[in-house]
């Protein structure tokens, strides 16, 4: 599990009818409600932090990425750019950018205040180059998703006996048994990855799916880490490998919600033993983001590429330095005069530095 994870805020369907301790409270809107979006995101993410490859689904206009607070290089690659052996999924994909000397891309540095379009289909990746608040949201038209599956029998009939038979607000019933214990139970902090199917209950009677997993990619939740999730957390640590179960919610008001969940596979840290105490700090530091935010702190810059990247586009091989504090590379004259006004504040601390030193 990478801590380098950046957060995305959506409309937790949990949260319409849960609080976050568990109990049952008033609809709460979501982010989607409240900007008539309901696939956009907004991704909060600290420094050094990094969003691996993907292609979000666009509308027929394309991506907007929206840089509200911080500062953050974007990479966009063309659709047929990127290997069938390093795709992960239909959009996913495990190609890093990054660590690419030979990588003809577009790249672009955001800052605060700017937008950048991206094309339908294109993949991008990104990496905070500061506490970074950046809202995204197709354009135009969204295109069609899969059709969604219709209940299945057997399904509505375990749904019908567990809320006539079960009186708590929150309802689980085995379907499918798991082998074996998870890893879950004990570790503080995971990745549990599932799939979901989510189904609400009409005003007639009648149950329909609202969005599935098991079209394109499993859901992952970041049990000890994502406070959102309330009750579903303690559901997810009870569930064993494989297992499946059908979880029902009813509240006061007389919604009520159907969510078969499926665990897959519960990811832990990896932590080897001969890790350096950079890994530490940066671990220390990551741990902040998810407490009180009075209390977060920035995390360490991992070590430096051997090949300089110029700090406006990020391309490779950026042989000329700022002449001011020489901390800053470019790969030519018109990216550093790009990137002046945002570099001139480090620059000039570091250059004051320098002459009282001498």
């Amino acid at each position: 599990m990478s801590p380098r994870r950046c957060w995305q805020v959506f409309g937790m369907p949990w949260m319409d009818v849960m609080g976050k301790s568990g109990g049952v409270t008033s609809p709460a809107p979501s982010l989607g409600s409240l900007l008539a979006l309901d696939t956009c995101t907004l991704n909060l993410a600290p420094p050094n932090a990094e969003l691996q490859m993907h292609r979000p689904r666009a509308g027929d206009s394309g991506w907007l990425l929206w840089q509200l607070e911080g500062k953050q290089q974007v990479v966009l690659l063309p659709s047929n750019a990127v290997v069938n052996s390093s795709l992960l999924g239909p959009d996913q994909c495990i190609y890093s950018p990054w660590e690419d000397d030979g990588l003809e891309a577009f790249s672009s540095v955001l800052a605060a205040g700017e937008a950048l379009w991206v094309p339908p289909g294109w993949w991008y990746a990104t990496r905070c180059l500061s506490a970074s608040l950046c809202l995204a949201a197709p354009l135009g038209q969204v295109e069609a998703l899969p059709p969604l599956p219709s209940m299945t029998d057997e399904v509505l009939r375990i749904t019908t006996d567990l809320l006539s038979t079960e009186p708590q607000a929150v309802r689980k019933r085995i379907w499918r048994p798991g082998s074996g214990a998870t890893a879950a139970r004990s570790a503080r902090r995971c990745n549990a990855v599932c799939h979901l199917e989510h189904y609400v209950r009409s005003g007639a009677g009648s149950w329909h799916c609202v969005s599935s997993s098991r079209a394109s990619a499993p859901e992952v939740f970041h049990l000890g880490a994502d406070t959102s999730l309330g009750f579903m957390e303690e559901i997810l640590r009870s569930m064993l490998h494989g297992e499946r179960s059908l979880v029902a919610v009813v509240s006061p008001q007389g919604g009520e919600k159907l969510f078969d969940l499926e665990l897959l596979h519960v990811v832990l840290p990896e932590a080897p033993d001969d890790v350096p105490d950079l890994f530490h700090q940066y671990m220390r530091a990551w741990s902040t983001w998810f407490e009180d935010p009075a209390g977060w702190q920035p995390l360490p810059a991992l070590p430096p590429s051997p090949v300089p990247l110029c700090q406006r586009c990020g391309a490779p091989n950026a042989c000329a330095r700022c002449s001011g504090c020489s901390a800053a590379s470019y790969c030519s004259k018109s990216c550093q005069r790009e990137d002046w006004r945002y570099h001139r504040n480090n620059c000039s601390v570091k250059a004051k530095r320098s002459l009282f030193s001498h």
